[in-house]
């Protein structure tokens, strides 16, 4: 995605929102994972697991929103200043039990992304009636509301249709639970299985688990297991370049952790 593209963090009267969206900053945390695994890394390591030259102002962009998303944290400033993954991130990245709780959270970490989710629990109204309300009750230049309502937008999707009617999710709320309580963590509300059935192939916990609404999901089988790979049903051509980028960076790893 070319810096342009990611737009200002922050409109005129200072509410400051990610650059980008939850989808993409995912992505950059799984390609500071490729480069730096969980440790701690300077601006300038970062900077080239992304793609940029460390005095970038895209690099800024795409830390800011780790940050705003829980999915990174700060450590030292000037110089010293270095960024790792948080156990949020880590989440995400790896893709652990705890993701849809991660997705949940992080979907909310914004101020000003929690603002609209809660303002509109039962389903968000239109991009116009969005637009009044950012320009009219929180002063946003109306000249950045267009690149960041594609964002929300976008993070909402990546999240799940049905996580942001969510006002919070803990590990307390037995309502969050598939099957009643039974102790695993909280899933998203889940679906019927693909048009091709391929998700009542795969088994966590115990129950057999289909793709969540709005998804889909493959599954190859191997000798060793299910290989699984889900996404959203609607995808833009930046898209489908992203996730084709991200892939080869999974094949990459396949590689190296083969066993021959």
């Amino acid at each position: 995605m070319a810096e342009q593209q990611l737009g200002a963090g922050a409109n005129r009267r200072g509410i400051s929102y990610p650059g980008i969206s939850l989808k993409d900053a995912v992505l950059r945390a799984k390609q500071f994972w490729e480069q730096e695994s969980r440790h701690p890394a300077p601006l300038g390591s970062a900077a080239k697991a992304w793609g940029y030259s460390e005095k970038s102002s895209g690099v800024r962009i795409v830390v800011a929103a780790q940050l705003a998303f829980g999915l990174m944290k700060d450590l030292g400033s000037g110089e010293d200043r270095h960024v790792q993954l948080t156990d949020r991130g880590l989440d995400l990245v790896l893709a652990s039990e705890d993701q849809p709780v991660a997705l949940a959270q992080a979907l909310r970490s914004p101020k000003i992304y929690a603002d609209l989710l809660g303002r509109w629990p039962e389903g968000l109204p239109s991009d116009n009636t969005i637009r009044v309300y950012l320009i009219k009750e929180k002063g946003f230049n109306p000249k950045a509301v267009t690149g960041f309502l594609k964002d929300f937008r976008d993070s909402v999707g990546y999240a799940g249709p049905n996580s942001p009617l969510r006002p919070e999710v803990s590990d307390g709320d037995e309502s969050l639970n598939d099957g009643g309580g039974s102790g695993d963590a909280p899933a998203l509300p889940m679906a019927g299985a693909d048009s091709r059935g391929f998700a009542a192939d795969v088994v966590a916990g115990g129950r057999v688990e289909t793709a969540p609404i709005g998804m889909k999901r493959d599954v190859f089988s191997l000798e060793e297991g299910p290989a699984v790979l889900q996404w959203p049903e609607r995808l833009s051509v930046e898209s489908v370049e992203d996730l084709e980028a991200w892939l080869a960076l999974v094949i990459k790893r396949v590689k190296r952790s083969t066993v021959s």
